[in-house]
């Protein structure tokens, strides 16, 4: 069985104009809520029947076995090019779930808008042959593209001047966002420094569109095991106070981590008892975790926490992030894909928030989705910083 629709339908077809991507041959597909690419105007109604399955008709009368998908009478040309399966009251399903019984739903492709209509299979062969009519929208304006910034459904587009979405780091009138492969506008941009980067210009930063910096506070030595103050916590900004005020009084988020090289529990409690130390000193209320910085030293494996094993790790995880916690901070805890794969076990990272570092081609998005902060690069320029730093999203 088929879809459950109408014997005749006048539905509403829209493409997306000359210059938008993907463009050209597209398959007709469900629109659901305003298509971002175009205004919902389109030029032609295109008037069609189905047959007792609801599938469309062709000209001689005879059923095929391609159903129109539509949402609110409004059939779209998009990007999908596959075969798709419904279930009898037209909910999709996989042909697993319907083995033998499986019906099969082709996918159709149409060219640009135009007074006749062209189906074409996947194949590439054009069936002319469904009764499929068109007339001119009396009430349509010309199609024309949607730029700039979109709110739709609860989420935040910028389509550029061809109406493409951006993804990735953008800059926007003189501020960086970053976009999901989807297009949608993450939540908060923000970086972290340590004693490496140079003075910062915290109002500048956050004008650049920065929302939050996380702070290298302290850190022990991979080698001796020394621990030692960052003196970035303490650097003079150009606007006046030590990076964490600096950064606060610039109307950033912050937060704070601490650079570890634990090699048991009771050192682990130690580092977080300086981290605190330093904290109090500062004066700063911290608005994110204090995070347990946890790599390889620079010369692995000589580094004294290097060959810590799965259980030595998770000891000196809960022992620093039980002493942060006991505090009254959320604590969270850094490393990067390679680390995580090979130190650490997510259950034993799971009661605390994620710090993943991953860098990827085109900013696409890690495998793994579990981090609730992704630094996605180290060598990112941004206004109020002279050398380049890393930068972080939260989606």
């Amino acid at each position: 069985e088929g879809f459950s629709v109408p014997e005749s339908k006048t539905c509403l077809v829209e493409d997306r104009p000359s210059g938008t991507a993907p463009y050209g041959v597209e398959t007709l597909f469900a629109i659901y809520g305003l298509d971002p690419y175009t205004e919902p105007d389109p030029a032609y109604l295109y008037h069609y029947e189905v047959g007792e399955n609801g599938c469309l008709l062709l000209a001689d009368g005879t059923e095929s076995n391609v159903a129109p998908v539509e949402e609110d009478g409004v059939l779209v040309c998009g990007e999908r090019r596959t075969v798709s399966y419904f279930r009898s009251d037209g909910t999709p399903t996989t042909r697993e779930e319907l083995g033998d019984d499986a019906v099969e739903w082709t996918d159709y492709y149409t060219e640009e808008q135009t007074e006749r209509i062209e189906l074409i299979l996947a194949d590439g062969v054009v069936d002319d042959g469904f009764a499929i009519t068109a007339e001119r929208n009396p009430d349509a304006a010309p199609a024309r593209l949607r730029t700039g910034w979109i709110e739709l459904g609860g989420k935040t587009y910028y389509a550029n001047k061809a109406g493409q979405l951006v993804t990735g780091l953008k800059n926007i009138d003189g501020r960086l966002y970053f976009f999901d492969p989807d297009g949608v506008k993450a939540a908060k941009l923000g970086i972290d420094v340590s004693y490496f980067n140079s003075a910062i210009d915290w109002n500048a930063v956050k004008a650049g569109g920065i929302d939050f910096a996380i702070v290298r506070v302290a850190g022990r030595t991979w080698e001796k095991g020394i621990l030692f103050e960052d003196e970035d916590s303490y650097r003079q900004g150009t606007n006046g106070g030590f990076y964490l005020q600096g950064a606060k009084e610039a109307g950033l988020e912050v937060g704070a981590y601490f650079y570890s090289n634990a090699i048991n529990a009771k050192e682990a409690v130690e580092e977080a008892e300086f981290a605190l130390d330093i904290l109090k000193r500062s004066g700063v209320t911290l608005d994110m975790p204090i995070y347990y910085d946890l790599e390889y030293s620079g010369e692995y494996p000589r580094g004294r926490a290097d060959r810590l094993n799965l259980f030595q790790r998770a000891a000196v995880v809960k022992a620093f992030c039980g002493k942060i916690e006991e505090a009254g901070y959320e604590a969270g805890v850094y490393a990067g894909e390679f680390f995580f794969s090979r130190s650490l076990r997510l259950e034993d990272v799971a009661p605390y928030q994620v710090w993943y570092a991953v860098y990827t081609n085109d900013f696409a998005l890690p495998d793994y989705r579990g981090f609730d902060i992704w630094q996605f690069s180290e060598s990112i320029r941004i206004n109020g910083m002279p050398d380049e730093t890393d930068m972080n999203v939260i989606f």
